[in-house]
């Protein structure tokens, strides 16, 4: 079961810290970076005509933030559960 911690802890980082970046990113109104991803690439493009310019990029961030909070959230469960 050690290898459930390390992984587990790995994701926890990785949820946490994009999480934390794509939230700063949210509350510095910073714009998408170009990305060749078509994904994330059209996910800013869907939001920004949506919504427009300043909000499209502050929902396009928070996606991002809320999907790393749930890893995050989903690590640390495991990691609950790995301590019983």
């Amino acid at each position: 079961m050690r290898e459930a911690k390390i992984a587990a802890w790995f994701f926890f980082v990785v949820g946490a810290g994009v999480s934390l970046a794509s939230a700063w990113a949210a509350v510095t109104l910073a714009s998408p970076s170009p990305t060749n991803s078509l994904l994330r690439n059209g996910l800013a493009q869907v939001l920004k005509t949506a919504i427009g310019e300043p909000a499209g990029h502050v929902a396009y961030h928070l996606f991002w933030a809320a999907l790393g909070a749930c890893v995050a959230y989903l690590a640390v469960r495991v990691l609950k559960d790995q301590s019983r």
